[in-house]
């Protein structure tokens, strides 16, 4: 059996054609010689499938050429001495025979070359077309009549469009932006003689949403190397805008705690540099009043000293806690704020019964995503820092709730104690901040309450209407994701 070749219509119809060209020059030969009795016009009627033939099969079509040469020589062998023919010579016939051969060999060869030239054309602009598509920046092809004519995948994935969606519109329509109608148009820009315009500018996608797009726009010219159109690639730069506003934050942020670590370092140094002297100046005391042997003297330096030694040690506590906020971190969990409060108001139980003081917790508070330990310090510090500054208010009340108002809840801790000036409300967390120095304490509890929340993601922040108007202190928190109600209990 024989193996059955594929064979595309094309090239049947080119089958078809050749055989009735062969049959035709069969008859040209036989009607030629016997009818009209002359071979010398007939023959240039093989010429017409001999170049068809090498143009359409290249080096296969050559077999033409030879067969009809054949037919060319067997004509005239078999019809040589008919009555009254006047032949060439044989000579003459060979020559023609092999010009047919030569001819077509011409042929194929010129036909194999163009075919090749051809496919080095296709395969060009396939990759080209290849390189274009699978561009990682989005392009287009724009003429000067502001039709797009060609455009990548990226670029519809960047628009927001399909190929049905932006076919036959103009550019202006398909992706819009601020400089379409001006004459700072990139296609106005390019015809104008400019060799590359390039900008970072918003671009609007099919949906409405605003995109930044670095758009670099350069000539797109015919093959006489007249300007057609353009052709322009868009760059989607969010990420990169993201990352400068990331890296401006990031630089503003170590900006602002380099001059916290200047400030720090300063405070430091000056407070911690005055316990340091007056142990020193005490010790020199120490000598002389025992030199003179008055024991209640030397009773007096040595409780200067331990009392300046107890003022160190607190003050390197302090520091040593504000340091490890942010550095040891527990898991954050999901609490109910009421629990933090009602800890943290039991915590403080003597001090608070033994002033008097009536702590109101509102109901419903939200849940928090917090590390439970560090936001029950910040109550504490809170709370602690209330009753500190209660004053001689004969009926004291400290209030902790949630304003709910808002798109984020803000917390609060709010007593009517002696006030602050709203010219200190940002001072009062500044280190070892003190604005009433006979008060107890070292200045830095408010500091650690602030980066504590700061750590947390919120911000911090206090309120008051001046000297006995009572202060509050206000702070945000992440909230659990599933928030509910929380168990805060009755007010007390």
């Amino acid at each position: 059996m024989f193996m059955r070749i594929p064979v595309s219509d094309k090239e049947n119809q080119k089958i078809i054609v050749m055989a009735a060209l062969i049959v035709f020059c069969c008859f040209l030969t036989v009607y030629f010689h016997l009818v009209l009795r002359s071979c010398t016009i007939f023959t240039h009627f093989f010429y017409i499938p001999i170049i068809l033939a090498a143009f359409w099969w290249k080096r296969k079509g050559i077999v033409v050429a030879v067969f009809l040469a054949g037919v060319l020589l067997a004509g005239h062998h078999l019809f040589i001495g008919y009555a009254g023919i006047n032949y060439i010579s044989e000579f003459d016939e060979c020559i023609r025979a092999i010009f047919f051969v030569l001819i077509s060999v011409v042929v194929a060869l010129m036909s194999e070359r163009i075919a090749r030239e051809e496919k080095g054309i296709k395969d060009s602009h396939a990759e080209l077309d290849q390189i274009f598509q699978t561009a990682a920046d989005g392009m287009w092809v724009v003429d000067r009549d502001f039709n797009v004519l060609r455009m990548n995948d990226t670029f519809l994935e960047l628009a927001g469009l399909s190929r049905e969606d932006a076919a036959g519109r103009k550019c202006y329509e398909v992706f819009p932006g601020p400089r379409c109608h001006t004459p700072d148009c990139p296609l106005s820009r390019i015809l104008g003689g400019e060799k590359q315009d390039e900008k970072e500018m918003e671009r609007v996608r099919a949906d409405g949403k605003t995109i930044p797009c670095n758009v670099i726009a350069t000539p797109f010219k015919d093959s006489g190397g007249k300007i057609i159109g353009i052709v322009e690639d868009f760059r989607d730069i969010t990420e990169r805008r993201q990352a400068e506003v990331q890296r401006e934050m990031f630089i503003k942020e170590l900006e602002l705690k380099n001059t916290e670590l200047e400030r720090f370092t300063y405070t430091v140094s000056h407070d911690l540099k005055s316990p340091l002297i007056t142990i020193k100046g005490f010790a020199g005391l120490l000598e002389d009043d025992a030199l003179k042997g008055d024991p209640l003297l030397l009773k007096k330096d040595i409780q200067r000293i331990n009392a300046a030694a107890d003022t160190m040690y607190a003050l390197l506590t302090d520091l040593l806690e504000l340091s490890r906020v942010g550095r040891i971190v527990n898991p954050p969990e999901k609490i109910g704020f009421g629990t933090i409060a009602h800890e943290a108001v039991d915590l403080l139980a003597g001090p608070l019964v033994g002033r008097g003081v009536t702590v109101d917790i509102a109901p419903d508070l939200p849940d928090v995503n917090v590390d439970h330990a560090r936001i029950r310090d910040v109550m504490v510090n809170l709370i602690e820092n209330a009753v500190k500054f209660l004053g001689d208010q004969p009926d004291p009340v400290i209030r902790i709730g949630a304003d709910t108002t808002g798109a984020t809840p803000v917390f609060f801790v709010q007593d009517n104690g002696i006030g602050i000036d709203p010219r200190y409300l940002e001072r009062i967390f500044n280190l070892f901040e003190k604005l009433d120095l006979s008060r107890p304490g070292t200045g830095i509890g408010l500091a650690i309450v602030r980066r504590i929340i700061e750590v947390h993601g919120g911000k911090c922040w206090a309120e008051s209407e001046g000297s006995g108007k009572g202060a509050t202190f206000r702070f945000t928190l992440p909230l659990a994701h599933d928030a509910g109600g929380a168990d805060s209990g009755e007010g007390r």
